[in-house]
């Protein structure tokens, strides 16, 4: 999910008026090293300026760079973004501040491991989606949770993109084996409108890795190779080409224990949580004890997408 983040000039230049105005941009930048740790490195690189107009850092060993101009956009070049030299704007200085190292968590401990296997209990569950195009309230509710089954039932409403509005029902079928909790199926079932219920059939074999059974700080982990079967149905149209069924190669995706017994201050409150990244560029804050989302922050094309919790159970 992450192509973009920050963007940068051909030799990464940065913004800043006063000396004073170094802060923020520091702070945005130690926020994008913590949460995307893959694509910053090493982190606290010398900040850097170029004629009062740019403020960046240029990372050698992924060979990318971010940085602001003129303290209102902030860019990203190389690495996995684009080719060096070439500038990706992500967005506005002050909303990336807003969503990122204004709430940013704090560590207070990186020691320890945690079972990787529990879910969240029975229950509903709010939450805040802001991306650049649209704002939307999402409710998850598990309304089955068991060590090898969970069933939620999800409802999106958007602002303003209002066609995109849906409830569904996912099921998710689990099984523990070789120290991961791995992914059998999923069905889901989505109501999207005059569409109707359109159903879509997913399954992997072999299941597909999911967590580790012990969640450890520091710790990676890879998918599995698998093949993933898909199929769907749409009520009047069970003959359209492709819809039959499919089979790919699941993505391989890798993820990071960044963090164990993170602080995270959402709407809803503080949370004590365990922090992942993964290679696609998706960032999730996890509540240790209730096992349900409390934030995530992901980058696709460019665009970062914030999911807040604002009511829990």
């Amino acid at each position: 999910m992450i192509k973009t983040f920050f963007k940068i000039l051909p030799f990464f230049l940065i913004t800043i008026n006063a000396q004073a105005a170094v802060n923020d941009p520091d702070r945005l930048m130690d926020w994008a090293e913590i949460t995307y740790p893959q694509f910053f490195v090493p982190a606290k690189p010398a900040t850097q300026f170029f004629e009062n107009e740019w403020v960046y850092r240029v990372y050698s060993d992924t060979n990318s760079a971010i940085g602001v101009r003129n303290s209102d956009r902030v860019f990203v070049t190389g690495g996995v973004f684009s080719k060096f030299g070439t500038l990706v704007d992500v967005g506005n200085f002050a909303e990336l501040l807003r969503v990122g190292p204004d709430s940013t968590p704090s560590i207070s401990s990186t020691e320890g491991c945690i079972d990787g296997t529990i879910f969240p209990k029975v229950g509903s569950y709010k939450y805040k989606l802001v991306s650049p195009q649209d704002t939307a309230e999402m409710t998850i509710q598990y309304a089955e949770v068991n060590p090898t089954f969970i069933k939620t039932i999800t409802t999106l409403n958007f602002a303003v993109n209002t066609i995109g509005n849906s409830t569904s029902t996912t099921s998710i079928f689990f099984e523990k084996s070789n120290g991961f909790l791995r992914t059998i199926s999923i069905d889901t079932v989505a109501n999207s409108g005059a569409a109707g219920n359109i159903t879509t059939k997913s399954s992997y074999s072999p299941a597909l890795i999911t967590s580790p059974l012990e969640l450890c700080q520091g710790a990676t982990y890879t998918t599995n190779d698998s093949t993933l079967t898909t199929s769907v149905v749409i009520p009047g149209l069970p003959s359209i080409p492709g819809l039959g069924g499919t089979s790919q190669p699941a993505p391989k995706v890798t993820r990071k224990v960044e963090g164990i017994n993170v602080s995270v201050t959402v709407p809803a409150g503080t949370f004590n949580t365990f922090q992942i990244s993964d290679s696609e560029g998706s960032v999730e804050w996890t509540d240790i004890n209730g096992r349900f989302l409390v934030k995530q922050t992901s980058l696709s094309e460019g665009q970062i997408t914030t999911v807040e919790l604002i009511q829990a159970p």
